[in-house]
């Protein structure tokens, strides 16, 4: 057959275009066949699993995760674990073609909370629980004084502060050893009470303790209280006496002297009461203050479930009685009325302080005469200038044995006019420590010191009267006639 240039170079044409074709279709054939086999290749991994999500402190927690090829070859598959961001544990796994592996860790977490879990991407948590936590509370004691051979019960609260159930064992201890023990399984969050049940023939007074918690059971004849006191700490006993409420003794005052005993038989809170005993003169003072202070409270509340001893301050025991007691009524009762009372009341510097902090105000009208008032009638006024206040703490003191307090006037030079140019307060050497101390009505009738001279006290007394606007000029010292409780001499102001 004869074929034309033409057809030649049509059917080249044509041959170059099937050939282009050709190679289009084997290229594209090829990219398929690649894409597909690092498909057939590649492992994923599609599940996560965690078992138990929620544990106790210490328990196994298993995390799993299946690793499937769907490739065409067997592949290594790395695996990570990572807790709370933290990678702990690292897994290399081989999976034949169209295989399954499942890979597992195990984690132990002792501390409770909530951990964060990830394997190659995928998250999940598990909580670990805390713990039983156990807190021993309010121990009582009843009756807390029992006549020989009587049943005494002790009761305490076990609770639970953890997340999971557990059990707890509870001693009773009377005087050091050991007489009975308990255990007790609580829930979480709950609160069992647990009872022991002892008496003794002996009589005394007897330490218990549960768990930490200690408290004290006196075995007594009935109506013997003050005669056990008197055995055991009589200094405590023959103050008590003293006490101006119990010179007739009433069902009233027995039983808050029963629970006045409770405390003091108690060595835990020796130094609490010695501390009350030494407040004051010992030796000069009419009566123990904060001892008439805690009778007062011991009127109005059982101590069963109320100490007010147990961390104790002379300024919270006095302001509690002198305030919120039914005695005293804010000092508003009859027995702040009679001055010579109030008088033998205030039987130390802290005292004059406290009850002058409550009840005096400052008053000073331009023009008046200057310490003229006497003690008692300052005392009726409820208010003065800086002058009464001196006179009126210098009596308090002077009545109650401080004899080496004075009233002490300070002159100062001040660059502003129209202010006074001195004040006056009450200056006493404590014989405890030989050193000086002043009661001043700026800031509200306060003590400041000690001073280990007068001079000191002068400059410090300068200080407080002109607001630190003044350098002293001169002081001197003044006393008061006890009779009259007024000045003896006047001061002058130059």
């Amino acid at each position: 057959m004869i074929v034309g240039v033409g057809e030649i170079a049509m059917g080249m044409h044509n041959l170059r275009y099937l050939f282009l074709i050709l190679l289009t279709f084997l290229l594209l054939t090829s990219s398929v066949i690649a894409c597909a086999n690092t498909i057939l290749t590649e492992s994923k991994v599609p599940s996560l699993k965690i078992a138990p999500q929620i544990v106790k402190s210490g328990e196994t927690v298993s995390i799993s995760t299946q690793i499937r090829n769907i490739g065409g070859s067997e592949e290594n598959h790395t695996v990570v674990l990572t807790v709370d961001d933290a990678k702990v544990q690292t897994k290399v796994v081989r999976v034949a073609p169209g295989k399954t592996e499942i890979v597992t860790f195990t984690v132990i977490k002792n501390e409770p909370g909530t951990y964060n879990v990830e394997v190659n991407n995928l998250k999940g948590s598990f909580r670990v629980l805390k713990s039983a936590e156990f807190a021993i509370s309010n121990l009582l004691i009843a009756p807390k004084i029992a006549e020989p051979g009587q049943a005494v019960t002790v009761t305490a609260n076990i609770s639970n502060s953890g997340e999971v159930e557990g059990s707890h064992s509870i001693a009773l201890v009377i005087n050091g050893s050991q007489v009975e023990s308990k255990d007790s399984t609580v829930a979480p969050g709950a609160t069992k009470t647990v009872s022991f049940t002892f008496s003794k023939n002996a009589v005394g007074s007897y330490s218990v303790e549960v768990d930490g918690l200690s408290g004290l059971a006196i075995v007594a004849a009935a109506d013997s209280i003050l005669t056990l006191l008197n055995a055991v700490y009589p200094e405590l006993y023959h103050e008590l006496l003293k006490l101006p409420d119990l010179q007739e003794i009433d069902d009233k005052d027995n039983e808050a002297i029963e629970d006045i005993a409770y405390l003091a038989l108690n060595p835990k809170y020796k130094t609490a009461f010695e501390s009350m005993l030494n407040e004051g003169i010992r030796d000069k003072r009419k009566y123990c203050t904060p001892l008439e202070a805690l009778l007062w409270i011991a009127y109005d509340n059982e101590f069963d479930g109320y100490n007010p001893v147990s961390d104790y301050s002379l300024t919270k025991l006095i302001n509690d009685a002198w305030t919120n007691t039914n005695t005293s009524k804010n000092f508003i009762s009859d027995t702040w009325r009679d001055f010579d009372k109030v008088v033998d009341r205030l039987n130390s510097p802290k005292l004059v302080e406290i009850y002058m902090q409550n009840n005096y105000s400052y008053s000073y009208t331009k023009g008046e005469a200057e310490g003229v008032k006497s003690a008692e009638q300052i005392f009726k006024d409820k208010k003065g200038a800086c002058y009464d206040h001196a006179v009126l703490a210098f009596y308090y003191l002077k009545k109650n044995g401080y004899d080496k307090a004075q009233c002490l006037f300070v002159a100062f030079d001040r660059p502003a006019q129209g202010y006074f140019l001195g004040h006056i307060v009450c200056v006493y050497q404590d014989p405890k420590d030989s050193l000086y101390y002043i009661v001043d009505n700026a800031g509200g009738s306060r003590v400041h010191g000690p001073f280990d001279s007068i001079e000191k006290a002068a400059e410090n007394a300068c200080v407080r009267g002109s607001f630190g606007e003044a350098n002293l000029r001169r002081y001197s010292l003044h006393d008061i006639d006890l009779a009259t409780g007024k000045y003896k001499t006047v001061w002058e102001l130059w």
